[in-house]
């Protein structure tokens, strides 16, 4: 069976991580794995290439979606592709193109994130068009099942077409405290919180700016890592520099792992507006770090009653009051860092993920083409 995984690039970006934990088993698995992007070439192509996963790169400036569907759809008919499994609105409305009328290659959509634009009173434009390319798809995967409920609901998509295959990390990837070396570039002393993760509208950055200002007036000598990069940073900035704890935030930009800081957090913070399964989160936990989030998307999935603690999004003194009361109970916040470190090892695994993929491209693959 060959399977292009088909990207909107190649950089590493948060849904990057599903397909590269897809490609490290493929292998083993007995899956011809080739990896795919449509516009950008970026560091996980490397990482494709060196698991041993062909890559190819379909886009060009200034070429329209159509010229690349027409790309695309060549490929898959010159390689034998069986199944071809996109992400993002551009990767299902080209994998929905190329394979009009092509019964040789069947499409797999995995859905990230609760996003608005598949709302259609938000965005009538773009989610007439992903209900288009979904609707097209043999299969669409959701990464949590209240994201299954949302896809099913503002997408139309019947609920037998949506297979939930949860996000998932590799846990011996991420060691906690007492197995860690202390970065140096750590801010020392004090309470420690972080968030990991693209700075966007999305991800609710602003927000736990917001609550930190007041937390340090509790706290005075916490600190706050926010790493990560994206179109908010300016504005993030200025926002952490008007606050009683401008000093002690930290923006850090992006870095390529951030392993080596997880475990010595003490608290992790998911404040964001609408997520699926956020891998930051898992990460955290895999850490043996307890958590307090949103309460959107799969994050009470993950978190259950007894990883973390949930409040409601966008509310900054409930986001505060969540934190300082955690930090003030030691025996809380370590109880939940360790069931948390136990619910990543038992359910949220890399090797599982991918399991359920390879059953789901298998099952794809030997199904009768759908009637155009």
């Amino acid at each position: 069976m060959r399977v292009l995984l088909l990207s909107t690039s190649f950089r590493l970006e948060g849904p990057a991580n599903t397909f590269i934990h897809i490609a490290r088993y493929s292998r083993s698995a007995g899956i011809d794995l080739m990896a795919g992007a449509l516009a950008g070439r970026g560091p996980a192509e490397a990482i494709y290439r060196k698991l041993g996963v062909p890559t190819v790169y379909f886009g060009r400036p200034g070429v329209a979606g159509m010229g690349i569907a027409s790309r695309l759809r060549r490929f898959l008919s010159s390689e034998g592709v069986d199944v071809v499994c996109c992400q993002l609105l551009r990767g299902e409305v080209v994998g929905a193109l190329a394979t009009r009328d092509l019964s040789t290659c069947r499409v797999v959509c995995v859905v990230q994130n609760e996003d608005p634009y598949r709302i259609l009173t938000k965005n009538p434009p773009k989610a007439l068009l992903s209900r288009w390319a979904l609707g097209r798809a043999a299969r669409v995967v959701a990464v949590s099942r209240s994201l299954a409920d949302f896809i099913t609901q503002h997408q139309r998509v019947p609920p037998e077409s949506v297979t939930v295959v949860p996000n998932a990390v590799d846990p011996a990837k991420f060691p906690t405290r007492a197995a860690a070396s202390r970065p140096q570039d750590l801010p020392a002393g004090g309470p420690l919180l972080g968030c990991v993760g693209r700075l966007a509208p999305q991800k609710g950055q602003r927000i736990l700016i917001s609550a930190f200002h007041r937390l340090v007036r509790s706290l005075p000598d916490a600190s706050l890592l926010l790493v990560g990069d994206g179109p908010n940073r300016q504005a993030l900035a200025r926002l952490a520099d008007r606050g009683a704890g401008a000093s002690r935030i930290h923006l850090t930009g992006w870095k390529r792992s951030v392993g080596p800081y997880l475990p010595f957090l003490d608290v992790y913070v998911q404040p964001s507006m609408w997520e699926g399964m956020p891998f930051a989160t898992l990460e955290a936990m895999a850490s043996g770090v307890a958590v307090v989030a949103s309460s959107v998307g799969g994050l009470s999935e993950i978190l259950g009653n007894e990883c973390g603690v949930l409040v409601p999004p966008g509310n900054d003194v409930a986001l505060a009051d969540a934190i300082l009361k955690l930090l003030c109970d030691d025996e809380a916040r370590t109880a939940m860092a360790r069931s948390g470190r136990r619910r990543v090892h038992s359910h949220y695994r890399a090797d599982q993920m991918a399991t359920a993929y390879f059953r789901l491209f298998g099952q794809v693959a030997s199904e009768a083409p759908r009637s155009s």
